[in-house]
């Protein structure tokens, strides 16, 4: 607002018939198309500024006029057509931009030198402490976990943090952004709100910041309790939610009485009913059921099942126990997981687990307990349809609408994170084979057990998805090339690699984004020796390195296609294309079989029991295929089997073209 202008006498005398007051009406300045009409008991006390107040709008079907009634306002900008009503307990130190309604509120208030959340140390995955993550208002997940894990970095911690601290430019007066919507609230006390967040129904705010964007509002409603915090834009938090030393990340669903304290959820996390403490929660992590507990661990993509619960006090130094589960995992209903564990990535644990678990070679598995020992079949979950449909859920159930995705996420389930885990797997397994003698029933490894006649199947299991994962991918890469120059010379030659990781084999995931560790290294040294100075310039890079992730990738294949056949893609003729093309498709087409037989499990006998209540068998059939659908038109089904024709067609078509020319 601009050319502000002292009250005329006449607007003095309308506002003091409309019975309101002011310390000093020489200290109150309006716009150029001031109503004084449409002020009525209210306060005023020390420096207020007052836009255009002649329009109105429209909430919830209901034409409101902008103006202020029954309300104190203190040290306030207040913009055009701004609705403020019911602020008993003052609008105090606030600067509340253009299209704003508040009503009902008690208190809504920034004291000099807050930092609106800003600044706030989240002690996340070790509860006494130790890994702090210092919240801005530029916080994404790959930045937390910068903060969070290479703790052995000394001067490039010491270097992030005054990056962070000197970045953000925290403003001396609360604001209230363009369009947002705040009602029938309690207190909120220094709090940033962004524009068009709505803030309706809530008990209580302190020192923290909403962000939110008109394509993604923030929404925070009835109950809900919040201290020291920021949110992202497109966050949902409601239903009596309390919540402490928190980041919300964008798509982020919070209620129905959850509590965390100390803990980052970031992109499309879902929390209900249960408790998180000391948790760091990366995208996609989600915990529906009541009496979990999450504490003192690192997710992402997870799913916990009712009553899971994380165990990180070992009754002597105190709560200083942490876990890894990586991306994917699943807990099952009643699971108990003793930490410190490092579970690998898509895994499904049932059952309680008393001992310290250490396995993240053995992706893809199922951890299962039996008669109190934690037994492991690996590379179980390969096959398992969930997986199949977690896969394409994922990228599915993106709730960001924000012009800027924070978050950097790699979706992929196979990727040179989780195949180079396989291949160190597999090599472990054989050896385990090879040492055990066959008179021995289990073996023990990383404080699990494995059933020898298991150790030859996981092998098995291992072996497909790393051929159908290499292999499919230079399937991919040859038709694409084919489309583009019909020349096998030309086609073949594209295969090959120029190096530029030194060891393209070893791979973080950093908290969903997948990158070389020497990338990462590189930018903890860019950081350490100050060539990025900036929040801005850290999440450059970062970006850079997730839009260059295919790039990495090839390399990798390039690599673990060299260790796995003993060949170089560079060296590829005709005559062994096709046969790696014949070994691809008997990999994915086995994988595919296994997956389908899995699925078809769920339209089984057992499956149909409790339908056809007092039926007979043809009536219950038909009662189980009303309410579940026929097989042959359940979509994963319909998709598994047209996959494995699309295997054979694909198959068929190169292997014919390439014999043509060859």
């Amino acid at each position: 607002m601009a050319n502000w202008r002292p009250l005329s006498a006449d607007e003095i005398h309308i506002l003091e018939q409309n019975y309101c007051q002011a310390e000093d009406w020489a200290r109150v300045e309006v716009g150029q198309e001031f109503d004084a009409t449409r002020i009525r008991s209210t306060s005023f006390s020390g420096k207020v500024q007052l836009g255009s107040n002649t329009g109105y709008m429209t909430i919830n079907h209901i034409k409101i006029h902008s103006g202020i009634h029954n309300s104190h306002i203190k040290d306030c900008r207040i913009g055009d057509n701004v609705h403020i009503s019911n602020v008993t307990g003052g609008l105090v130190n606030y600067h509340v931009a253009d299209e704003v309604v508040i009503q009902d509120v008690y208190v809504l208030g920034a004291e000099p030198g807050t930092k609106f959340g800003e600044g706030t140390l989240v002690n996340v995955m070790n509860e006494a402490g130790g890994r702090p993550v210092n919240l801005c208002r530029e916080l994404n997940a790959q930045i937390a976990y910068l903060q969070a894990i290479p703790k052995h970095a000394q001067t490039f911690q010491h270097q992030l943090q005054n990056v962070i601290q000197h970045t953000s430019d925290i403003p001396s007066a609360g604001i209230i952004g363009h369009g947002a919507r705040i009602k029938r609230c309690q207190i909120l006390r220094n709090i940033l709100i962004g524009e068009h967040a709505v803030i309706e129904g809530v008990s209580e705010l302190i020192n923290g910041t909403v962000k939110s964007c008109k394509e993604h509002p923030t929404r925070i409603g009835m109950d809900v309790i919040m201290k020291h915090f920021i949110v992202a834009e497109g966050a949902e938090i409601c239903d009596g939610a309390i919540l402490d030393h928190v980041y919300v990340g964008q798509g982020a669903k919070i209620g129905k009485q959850f509590s965390a304290e100390h803990s980052l959820f970031f992109a499309n996390c879902d929390g209900f009913h249960s408790e998180a403490n000391a948790l760091f929660a990366g995208p996609y992590t989600v915990t529906h059921h009541r009496s979990s507990l999450l504490i003192a661990a690192m997710f992402s993509f997870y799913n916990a099942g009712s009553g899971t619960n994380l165990s990180n006090h070992m009754y002597k130094l105190g709560p200083v126990h942490q876990g890894i589960l990586e991306r994917g995992c699943k807990t099952g209903s009643s699971s108990y997981l003793l930490l410190e564990s490092h579970i690998p990535a898509f895994s499904i644990i049932t059952g309680k687990h008393m001992s310290n678990i250490n396995i993240p070679d053995f992706p893809f598995s199922h951890l299962a307990e039996e008669n109190g020992k934690s037994m492991l079949i690996p590379g179980k979950n390969l096959f398992s349809v969930g997986t199949l449909r977690d896969a394409e859920k994922w990228p599915a159930r993106d709730r960001r609408k924000a012009s800027l995705k924070r978050d950097m996420i790699i979706f992929d389930v196979f990727s040179p994170f989780t195949v180079e885990k396989m291949r160190s797997g597999k090599k472990i397994l054989q050896t385990l084979y090879k040492e055990t003698p066959k008179e021995q029933d289990v073996v023990s490894v990383g404080g699990i057990q494995i059933r020898r006649l298991l150790l030859r199947k996981g092998i098995k299991y291992y072996t497909l998805a790393i051929n159908r994962y290499l292999l499919g991918t230079i399937v991919e890469h040859l038709q694409q090339k084919w489309m583009e120059d019909q020349n096998l010379k030309h086609v073949l030659g594209s295969f090959e690699c120029e190096p530029v990781l030194q060891h393209p084999q070893q791979w973080l995931d950093v908290a969903g984004l997948l990158a070389p560790r020497e990338r990462i290294e590189m930018l903890v040294e860019d950081l350490a020796q100050e060539r990025i100075g900036s929040i801005q310039a850290l999440d450059t890079a970062l970006r850079t390195i997730y839009k260059q992730y295919r790039k990495y990738e090839w390399e990798y294949i390039c690599y673990a296609f060299e260790k796995e056949y003993s060949m170089t893609l560079g060296d590829l003729s005709g005559p062994a294309l096709l046969n790696y093309i014949d070994l691809w498709s008997e990999a994915a087409s086995s994988l595919n079989a296994l997956t389908l037989a899995d699925a078809r499990i769920e339209y089984g006998e057992f499956s149909k029991i409790g339908y056809g209540l007092n039926m007979d068998i043809e009536q219950r059939n038909q009662d189980f295929e009303r309410v579940r659908g026929s097989e042959d038109k359940q979509p994963v089904i319909q998709q598994l089997v047209q996959e494995a024709e699309t295997i054979k067609k694909r198959t068929n078509k190169i292997k014919s073209a390439l014999k043509d020319i060859t």
